[in-house]
Protein backbone atom coordinates (compact mmCIF):
# COMPACT_ATOMS: atom_id res chain seq x y z
CA UNK A 1 0.00 0.00 0.00
CA UNK A 2 2.91 2.15 0.91
CA UNK A 3 4.15 2.30 -2.50
CA UNK A 4 1.42 3.19 -4.53
CA UNK A 5 0.51 5.77 -1.77
CA UNK A 6 4.33 7.09 -1.99
CA UNK A 7 3.76 7.81 -6.18
CA UNK A 8 0.31 9.35 -5.87
CA UNK A 9 -1.91 6.17 -6.59
CA UNK A 10 -5.16 5.93 -5.32
CA UNK A 11 -5.57 2.83 -2.80
CA UNK A 12 -8.75 0.83 -2.12
CA UNK A 13 -9.85 -1.97 0.17
CA UNK A 14 -12.23 -4.21 -1.68
CA UNK A 15 -13.42 -6.86 0.27
CA UNK A 16 -16.51 -9.02 1.30
CA UNK A 17 -16.65 -7.61 5.01
CA UNK A 18 -19.02 -4.82 5.91
CA UNK A 19 -18.19 -1.37 5.04
CA UNK A 20 -18.73 0.03 8.26
CA UNK A 21 -15.59 -2.30 9.27
CA UNK A 22 -13.38 -1.56 5.99
CA UNK A 23 -14.32 1.76 6.89
CA UNK A 24 -12.30 1.91 10.04
CA UNK A 25 -9.51 -0.14 8.49
CA UNK A 26 -9.14 2.20 5.53
CA UNK A 27 -8.79 5.39 8.18
CA UNK A 28 -6.53 3.20 9.87
CA UNK A 29 -4.09 2.32 6.64
CA UNK A 30 -4.98 5.96 5.19
CA UNK A 31 -5.98 4.63 2.04
CA UNK A 32 -8.62 6.50 -0.35
CA UNK A 33 -12.00 4.10 0.09
CA UNK A 34 -13.51 0.93 0.23
CA UNK A 35 -15.66 -1.11 -1.72
CA UNK A 36 -17.40 -3.84 0.59
CA UNK A 37 -21.08 -5.38 1.63
CA UNK A 38 -23.62 -2.78 2.59
CA UNK A 39 -26.00 -3.48 6.01
CA UNK A 40 -28.78 -2.47 5.87
CA UNK A 41 -29.64 0.23 8.47
CA UNK A 42 -32.64 1.74 9.15
CA UNK A 43 -33.86 4.49 12.13
CA UNK A 44 -29.85 4.01 13.06
CA UNK A 45 -30.20 0.94 13.80
CA UNK A 46 -28.60 -2.28 11.64
CA UNK A 47 -31.22 -4.21 10.45
CA UNK A 48 -29.68 -7.74 10.03
CA UNK A 49 -30.53 -7.78 6.20
CA UNK A 50 -28.08 -6.60 3.29
CA UNK A 51 -28.60 -3.70 1.42
CA UNK A 52 -27.96 -5.32 -2.03
CA UNK A 53 -25.29 -8.23 -2.59
CA UNK A 54 -23.17 -9.68 -1.23
CA UNK A 55 -20.20 -7.82 -2.29
CA UNK A 56 -17.90 -11.30 -3.68
CA UNK A 57 -17.01 -12.77 -6.92
CA UNK A 58 -18.80 -11.31 -9.80
CA UNK A 59 -20.51 -8.25 -7.53
CA UNK A 60 -17.16 -7.40 -6.48
CA UNK A 61 -15.50 -6.94 -9.80
CA UNK A 62 -18.69 -5.25 -11.39
CA UNK A 63 -18.33 -2.78 -8.30
CA UNK A 64 -14.75 -1.87 -8.95
CA UNK A 65 -15.44 -1.20 -12.45
CA UNK A 66 -18.32 1.03 -11.23
CA UNK A 67 -16.21 2.94 -9.19
CA UNK A 68 -13.00 3.05 -11.75
CA UNK A 69 -15.66 4.70 -14.13
CA UNK A 70 -17.04 7.47 -11.89
CA UNK A 71 -13.24 8.14 -11.04
CA UNK A 72 -11.62 7.73 -14.72
CA UNK A 73 -9.19 4.93 -13.44
CA UNK A 74 -7.65 2.98 -16.39
CA UNK A 75 -8.30 -0.86 -15.06
CA UNK A 76 -6.01 -1.66 -17.61
CA UNK A 77 -3.16 -0.03 -15.84
CA UNK A 78 -4.95 -1.12 -12.21
CA UNK A 79 -3.08 -3.73 -9.34
CA UNK A 80 -5.63 -6.28 -7.73
CA UNK A 81 -4.25 -7.95 -5.20
CA UNK A 82 -5.94 -11.27 -3.87
CA UNK A 83 -5.60 -14.55 -1.66
CA UNK A 84 -8.63 -16.59 -3.16
CA UNK A 85 -10.13 -17.98 -6.32
CA UNK A 86 -13.53 -15.88 -5.52
CA UNK A 87 -11.56 -12.91 -6.65
CA UNK A 88 -10.66 -14.41 -9.94
CA UNK A 89 -13.46 -11.99 -11.71
CA UNK A 90 -11.61 -8.79 -9.94
CA UNK A 91 -8.27 -10.13 -10.79
CA UNK A 92 -8.46 -10.62 -14.33
CA UNK A 93 -10.39 -6.95 -14.66
CA UNK A 94 -7.34 -5.54 -14.13
CA UNK A 95 -4.10 -5.01 -15.94
CA UNK A 96 -1.94 -5.97 -12.90
CA UNK A 97 -3.48 -8.89 -10.87
CA UNK A 98 -1.35 -10.16 -8.18
CA UNK A 99 -1.81 -13.32 -5.77
CA UNK A 100 -0.80 -12.79 -2.46
CA UNK A 101 -0.68 -15.63 -0.17
CA UNK A 102 -3.09 -17.31 -3.04
CA UNK A 103 -4.80 -20.42 -2.41
CA UNK A 104 -3.56 -23.18 -4.49
CA UNK A 105 -6.98 -23.19 -7.43
CA UNK A 106 -5.44 -18.87 -7.75
CA UNK A 107 -2.20 -19.86 -7.34
CA UNK A 108 -2.35 -22.48 -10.43
CA UNK A 109 -4.35 -19.71 -12.30
CA UNK A 110 -1.73 -17.07 -11.74
CA UNK A 111 1.05 -19.32 -12.82
CA UNK A 112 -0.04 -20.07 -15.78
CA UNK A 113 -1.39 -16.71 -16.57
CA UNK A 114 1.92 -15.36 -16.19
CA UNK A 115 0.90 -13.07 -12.82
CA UNK A 116 3.04 -12.05 -10.47
CA UNK A 117 2.52 -14.22 -7.03
CA UNK A 118 3.73 -13.19 -3.56
CA UNK A 119 4.24 -15.88 -0.32
CA UNK A 120 4.33 -14.02 2.61
CA UNK A 121 4.08 -16.67 4.67
CA UNK A 122 6.95 -18.61 2.39
CA UNK A 123 9.46 -15.52 2.63
CA UNK A 124 8.74 -15.23 6.64
CA UNK A 125 10.05 -18.96 6.83
CA UNK A 126 13.10 -18.27 5.01
CA UNK A 127 13.85 -15.16 7.44
CA UNK A 128 12.78 -12.36 4.62
CA UNK A 129 12.04 -9.01 6.01
CA UNK A 130 9.03 -8.73 4.39
CA UNK A 131 7.30 -11.19 7.24
CA UNK A 132 3.66 -9.91 7.73
CA UNK A 133 3.50 -7.84 10.92
CA UNK A 134 1.78 -10.15 14.53
CA UNK A 135 -1.41 -10.37 14.09
CA UNK A 136 -2.66 -9.43 10.53
CA UNK A 137 -3.73 -12.69 8.70
CA UNK A 138 -4.25 -11.07 5.72
CA UNK A 139 -5.31 -7.61 3.87
CA UNK A 140 -7.26 -7.29 0.43
CA UNK A 141 -6.04 -4.32 -1.60
CA UNK A 142 -7.65 -3.14 -4.37
CA UNK A 143 -6.00 -0.20 -5.72
CA UNK A 144 -3.37 1.85 -7.23
CA UNK A 145 -3.27 2.61 -10.93
CA UNK A 146 -4.51 0.01 -6.79
CA UNK A 147 -7.69 -0.19 -7.44
CA UNK A 148 -8.05 1.80 -10.23
CA UNK A 149 -5.78 4.98 -10.66
CA UNK A 150 -3.02 6.54 -11.61
CA UNK A 151 -0.25 4.87 -13.87
CA UNK A 152 2.79 3.03 -12.52
CA UNK A 153 5.83 5.42 -11.85
CA UNK A 154 8.95 4.30 -13.46
CA UNK A 155 11.76 3.14 -11.11
CA UNK A 156 9.76 1.35 -8.60
CA UNK A 157 10.36 -2.38 -9.02
CA UNK A 158 8.05 -5.08 -10.10
CA UNK A 159 5.61 -2.36 -10.30
CA UNK A 160 4.87 -2.37 -14.01
CA UNK A 161 1.15 -3.04 -13.18
CA UNK A 162 -1.91 -1.23 -11.55
CA UNK A 163 -5.23 -2.56 -8.36
CA UNK A 164 -8.84 -1.11 -7.52
CA UNK A 165 -11.32 1.39 -6.20
CA UNK A 166 -13.75 2.44 -3.37
CA UNK A 167 -18.01 2.80 -4.03
CA UNK A 168 -19.95 4.88 -1.50
CA UNK A 169 -20.47 8.57 -2.46
CA UNK A 170 -19.41 9.13 0.98
CA UNK A 171 -16.02 10.17 2.39
CA UNK A 172 -13.89 7.52 4.30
Amino acid sequence: MNRHKRVGREVYISSSSPEDFLSILAEAFGVDGVIGTRAEVADGVYTGHLEGELCNRDEKARRVKELAEERGIDLLRSFAYSDSINDLPLLELVGNPVAMNPDIPLVRIARRNGWQVIDLDRLARLGHPAERPRGVRRVEIDGGGAGPGVPPQPGLPGEDRPAVPHSRDRPV
